[in-house]
């Protein structure tokens, strides 16, 4: 068996730090996402805030599509989705709002979110079919910064055949 050692006072104030730091959600935006080393965060979008209480936020990354569905303060469902699961991706839009409708063939888990901008739910669903449609065709994601590779899912989801 191993001894312990006592702590300085200096570890000690940085173990705090590092909790405090880590409680407060200062290292990511969301406590029950976890940050994915090497996915980009591509875009964020949320329901529009008078017409929902507690919004939905919808996180489009190079890797991933996250959902937070939140019920009531604190209260929240968190669903993390593969692009190759994805199977199709529908915006509704009117003149001011739209919602968007992702399924999955192999789960009982849809996304619904309702009261998005109109602008945000036509990027949204052009942004995950172009996600969608390079993972079906194993294409890797083209682009250094995050604008680039938005620019090339936009054109992958628009390709006329």
């Amino acid at each position: 068996m191993g001894k312990f050692e006592a702590l300085t006072p200096e570890q000690v104030r940085q173990f705090e730090k590092e909790a405090v730091k880590r409680f407060n959600h200062e290292e990511n935006d969301h406590p029950h996402v976890e940050p994915q080393v090497g996915s980009l965060e591509l875009a964020r979008f949320k329901a529009v805030f008078p017409f929902q209480l507690f919004p939905d936020e919808l996180i489009v990354e190079e890797k991933r599509v996250i959902w937070i569905h939140r019920f009531g303060p604190r209260m929240c469902e968190v669903i993390t989705l593969l692009p190759s699961d994805i199977n199709r991706v529908e915006a509704s839009t009117g003149p001011l709002f739209g919602h968007l409708h992702v399924s999955i063939p192999r789960h009982d888990i849809e996304i619904l979110i309702d009261r998005l901008k109109r602008n945000d739910a036509l990027f949204a669903r052009d942004l995950i079919d172009g996600l969608a449609t390079a993972a079906r065709q194993n294409l890797a994601i083209e682009g250094e910064t995050a604008q680039e590779k938005v620019d090339f899912l936009l054109r992958l989801s628009h390709v006329s055949v």
